[in-house]
């Protein structure tokens, strides 16, 4: 069952958080971003949003479209959560960058 959103509680609590995009696929991660409410979810929604022919389709997007055509889901990582400024979340997303270079 692939999640779309976050319940409204879970929002509250969440706060600034850090996540990554994995492929299911090879266990690659292919994206780090940070943010606040749903924005992890965002990614999946701009895949179903794109056009086949949309010449600014992102690798990322690609990536996902490639995922879901598989037959499989993206997998969502959040590594740090309830972050209370976004400062402290670039920070976070630098190292998780470094980390993760995909």
């Amino acid at each position: 069952m692939d999640i779309t959103e976050f319940p409204s509680g879970v929002i509250e609590h969440l706060g600034w958080y850090v996540y990554r995009l994995i492929d299911p696929r090879d266990g690659s991660t292919f994206y780090v971003g940070k943010g606040k409410g749903n924005r992890v979810f965002a990614h999946m929604r701009g895949e179903v949003a794109a056009t086949d022919d949309d010449e600014l389709l992102s690798n990322k997007l690609k990536q996902i479209r490639e995922i879901r055509l598989a037959g499989l889901e993206v997998i969502h990582v959040i590594h740090r959560h309830g972050m209370t400024d976004e400062k402290t979340a670039y920070e976070v997303e630098a190292a998780l960058i470094d980390a993760y270079p995909g």
